[in-house]
This record gives C-alpha cells, sequence and structure tokens, in this order.
C-alpha cells in the first residue's frame, strides 16, 4: 500500500545509511507507484518492481498478502547479494552504517522483541507466528523462540534461496495466500532464526590448524592437552583427553609425544574421535 511518503522513505533511506545505493520498491502494479507524486522514478536509483516480475507462479496473483510478497524480494532483477529490507512503514531519521546490522568480523546482528508465546492471541498474524515456530520447530527442535523486532533488516539473497529450498511446501502455500493467512510464513523471523540455528561439521583439517598453536605443523601432547579441552563450550574432562591421545599413539605405533598433521589426519579411529568430540558448530556467524 502506498501511503504517501514513499518520497520521503525514499530519501531519508539514502541520506542516512550513504552505502545505500539503489532503493527498489515493490508494488502490484507501476501505477500504483505513480501515486507517489513526488517519488522521482526517473532517477536511475530508483526502481519499481511489480508482482508479475517477482511471481513464479502467476496463478498466486493478485495477491494483497504482504507475507506472499516477502517471501519473493529475493528474486527481484538487479537486487544486491546484500540488501537491506524495509516495510512500507518505515521512515529512517537517525544514521545507519553497515555495523548496525553485521559487524567487522562477518556477526549477524538480530534485533528480536517479545515472546511468541506473549503476544496478543488470534488473527492470521499470530496464527502465522505460530506456525513458523512449528515450522523451525521440526527442524531445530522445541525452543523459546522470539518475533522480530519491527526494524530494517540485512539479509543475503543465497540465504533465502536456501531457506526456500528447506521449506519449500511451507512458501509455497504462503506465496499462493491472497490475504494473510495463519499458516504464512513470518519471512524475518523464519530466516533470522535459519541463520542462527543451523549449525555444520567441523572438518578435521580446520580442527588441526586451529589447536596446532605454533604452526608447526604438529600436535605436540602438551598442546592437545591444553587447546583441546576448549575447543567445544563445554570443557573435555582430562580422561577424554588422554584416551584421544592414546588412539594417536596407537595409529603412530609408539609412544610418541608429537604427532605430525599427516599422522593425524590419516588416522580414521582420531578424527573420527575428534568429530564426536568437538561436535558441530553454528553455519553462520
Amino acid at each position: 500500500m502506498v501511503r504517501g511518503h514513499d518520497t520521503y522513505r525514499a530519501r531519508s533511506a539514502t541520506c542516512v545509511w550513504p552505502p545505500l545505493d539503489r532503493w527498489k520498491k515493490v508494488a502490484q502494479c507501476k501505477n500504483q507507484a505513480l501515486t507517489a507524486k513526488k517519488l522521482d522514478l526517473n532517477n536511475p536509483r530508483i526502481t519499481v518492481v511489480t508482482h508479475e516480475e517477482i511471481f513464479p507462479d502467476k496463478s498466486h496473483l493478485p495477491t494483497f498478502s504482504s507475507p506472499a510478497i516477502e517471501s519473493h524480494v529475493h528474486r527481484i532483477e538487479g537486487l544486491s547479494e546484500r540488501f537491506l529490507y524495509l516495510n512500507d512503514d518505515f521512515l529512517i531519521t537517525q544514521p545507519v552504517w553497515p555495523e548496525d546490522f553485521v559487524s567487522s568480523s562477518g556477526e549477524y546482528t538480530i534485533y528480536m522483541d517479545w515472546p511468541i508465546g506473549g503476544g496478543p492471541p488470534g488473527g492470521p498474524f499470530y496464527g502465522s507466528l505460530q506456525s513458523t515456530d512449528r515450522m523451525l520447530e521440526q527442524r531445530y527442535g522445541a525452543a523459546k523462540r522470539r518475533y522480530m523486532a519491527h526494524v530494517p533488516m540485512l539479509m543475503e539473497r543465497r540465504l533465502l534461496r536456501e531457506l526456500h529450498q528447506l521449506f519449500p511446501d511451507e512458501f509455497a502455500t504462503t506465496s499462493a495466500g491472497r490475504v494473510r493467512q495463519p499458516t504464512d510464513i513470518q519471512f524475518q523471523m523464519a530466516y533470522s532464526y535459519f541463520i542462527t540455528s543451523e549449525r555444520r561439521a567441523v572438518p578435521a583439517e580446520q580442527l588441526f590448524e586451529e589447536l596446532d598453536i605454533d604452526r608447526s605443523g604438529y600436535w605436540s601432547v602438551d598442546e592437545i592437552r591444553t587447546t583441546l579441552p576448549w575447543a567445544r563450550p563445554l570443557p573435555l574432562p582430562p580422561d577424554v583427553v588422554d584416551s584421544f591421545i592414546s588412539t594417536l599413539r596407537d595409529c603412530s605405533g609408539k609412544n610418541s609425544s608429537v604427532f605430525s598433521r599427516e599422522l593425524v589426519l590419516g588416522c580414521a579411529p582420531a578424527t573420527h574421535q575428534l568429530r564426536q568430540l568437538v561436535g558441530t558448530r553454528p553455519r553462520f556467524r
């Protein structure tokens, strides 16, 4: 819906966030965007994108469902790989910087609001929060999840494509809705918990490099006893570490106190034990 302040919204965003060099507005049709009288559509930095351009299944149109529209924003042609997502009721009045959304080391900042169980019950919006929570629970387990704060959000197109691949049926149902439905995916909530909940196994090669603190290409018994206990959130007890050292000695065939990178990575029982001990880590920061 165009509410008469598109021109101020676009100008506020480009003025207070210098890295924002292009503004793409999604509207049902080109004529809808023209009702924003003072929005200069001839400006090369502003592009109006219609629903027709981003919905793969045209039978889902017309739609008046914001969750349906949100589920396809990553399909906008020419959209940056990393983009700032804003709803149509935002005005940015204070300086904003990339560090407000992602740290210099690449760690995401997620702004959360009230608990899912603490909001007002009833209606399609609250129902969609519960539906999204159940969907996330099936993949990541039960947790006390929260709704996302109503703020701009930095997103990545490749991660949105992957999110669609994880939940294709749920996104198809959301896309088909003409208006909001209790079965809708809450776009920002699903994305936020995807990037904070996905985990990955750590390759043995990476673990060796991390624990080889003197960068010698060898693990000493002292290095292993010093670093391995802290390679996961809960420290490993000494007897478990000693058992790992014994496994390496079995592979070396002697009572060694130093183990080469080749020996460690070529010792299948040790690399298996290492994966079991360290477990998984967050896939995204």
